[in-house]
């Protein structure tokens, strides 16, 4: 029983020098993104405010190349400071690598053709090569006739 206990107090040390996992390090993303909106449907008005469940595609170029199905919800206030909340997932590429990444991401703008939005994107998941891909980051975009369209950055990396 001694000797095992002197064993441990032997053996504590080298886990000090085994090697530790290590993430990749982070690195900056930027790119574009463009959607297209083919469904819109108002869900609730009140006191001026109408809530909007949008649907569509997205199509990412950059750091994520891909692209994949969106679904996000917009309330339009009667103040013009409109919030925007959603997901997509993405069939993408980064740094090499494929899988599929789910991003959540918020935004405020004014609901309109031509009208300026700007928001924060984080990675919610991602699987099979991009299994452990973390990031966030700022993005910006206008609404075109047809959905949306602008330019993300941030930073990524896969952790252990």
């Amino acid at each position: 029983m001694k000797y095992i206990r002197a064993l441990h107090l032997l053996l504590a040390p080298l886990l000090l020098l085994a090697p530790a996992a290590q993430a990749s390090p982070v690195t900056l993303s930027a790119g574009t993104f463009t959607t297209t909106v083919t469904s819109l449907v108002p869900i609730l008005t009140a006191d001026g405010n109408t809530a909007f469940d949008l649907a569509g595609t997205i199509v990412v170029t950059g750091t994520f190349s891909g692209s994949g199905p969106i679904a996000f919800a917009v309330l339009v206030r009667a103040t013009g400071q409109d919030n925007f909340l959603g997901q997509f997932t993405c069939s993408c590429t980064v740094a090499d690598r494929s899988g599929s990444i789910t991003i959540g991401f918020t935004a405020t703008g004014v609901f309109g053709v031509g009208n300026p939005l700007s928001g924060q994107y984080t990675i919610l998941s991602s699987t099979v090569g991009l299994a452990n891909l973390n990031g966030r980051g700022p993005f910006s975009g206008t609404q075109t006739p047809t959905g949306f369209q602008g330019v993300y950055s941030g930073q990524t990396l896969f952790s252990p």
